[in-house]
């Protein structure tokens, strides 16, 4: 038994090898995942500020935004939790310029 210990441990190393291999890959793979996920969502917000910026300054600029943000709800690269926010500025937007043209009458 003892003279196949030395054979057994030279055979598992390749093993332990792949094995290490495969895992490292694995982690790998789903950190850069996270990270694309984190980039594109942090751009999409970017993009949702930069909407609710042109809203804001009035005029041909505001309805702008409103098709952007409109634009932003309906795309898939918006998350879920993203999704309700910019739902809300964009419901707050509508309410906000329905009270202004009211007041404008």
């Amino acid at each position: 038994m003892q003279e196949l210990l030395p054979t057994l441990g030279i055979a598992s190393a390749p093993v332990a090898a792949i094995a290490g291999t495969a895992v490292g890959s694995v982690l790998s793979s789903r950190a850069a995942r996270r990270a694309r996920e984190h980039e594109l969502r942090a751009e999409t917000m970017h993009r949702v500020e930069w909407a609710a910026d042109r809203v804001s300054q009035g005029g041909d600029a505001r309805i702008i935004g409103i098709a952007a943000l409109g634009a932003l709800e309906s795309s898939e690269r918006l998350a879920d939790e993203d999704r309700a926010v910019t739902m809300a500025i964009y419901e707050a937007v509508a309410r906000l310029g329905s009270d202004t043209e009211a007041s404008d009458e």
